[in-house]
């Protein structure tokens, strides 16, 4: 089945997706045609507080969602995804220091051990890491680890590049968080609030 939400207005391509998924019987697919990126947010986080897995094709400022049913809905309350975007807060990591040795590491270390200190609210909801950050999720030893799992135990999602991580043969070391993409990690950067260190 095959849905077009373009230039809907929302909640409205979340309640269509809803009609929808419910008239489906298990194993079918649904493709959703969208054009606008709160309609997109909405989308998938409703078809993924229904423990379902989407995935997008983006096409030249338009998105093609597809799912398959796998299980009957969970989540009903198709009127709290408003058009509001809640923008979450991200720290991203280009390097595993801040400024030149031999403070650097040290520096960075510190700055990421105080996020634990701060209040929950004030807490980004995730920490990227790329080029040579991603040494402090890989080295155990590395004076930005502890604090970087500290977080990861206190619920930030710390996220990898893979490709940085394939590029310096580190893959099997990640021992903190998960390996992203460039695109998980460019769509987290461009829909919230984004602190560079």
């Amino acid at each position: 089945m095959q849905i077009d939400c373009r230039n809907l207005d929302c909640p409205k391509p979340v309640i269509n997706t809803k009609e929808a998924l419910n008239s489906l019987e298990i194993g079918e697919n649904l493709e959703i045609l969208l054009n606008k990126a709160v309609s997109l947010e909405n989308v998938l986080k409703f078809i993924k507080s229904n423990n379902l897995k989407p995935t997008l094709i983006t096409n030249d400022g338009e998105f093609i969602v597809n799912v398959v049913k796998t299980s009957e809905l969970t989540d009903h309350d198709a009127s709290k995804y408003g058009c509001e975007i809640v923008k979450k807060k991200v720290v991203f990591l280009k390097d595993d220091k801040v400024g030149s040795e031999p403070i650097g590491n040290g520096l960075l270390a510190k700055f990421l051990g105080s996020i634990a200190s701060v209040e929950p609210v004030s807490r980004p909801s995730y920490i990227i890491c790329v080029n040579d950050a991603v040494l402090m999720t890989t080295n155990r030893a590395h004076p930005s680890y502890a604090a970087l799992k500290e977080l990861e135990m206190m619920g930030v999602k710390i996220l990898s590049c893979g490709s940085c991580l394939e590029a310096l043969g580190i893959v099997d070391r990640l021992g903190i968080g998960e390996a992203s993409n460039a695109f998980e990690i460019i769509n987290l950067l461009l829909n919230n609030e984004t602190v560079c260190l």
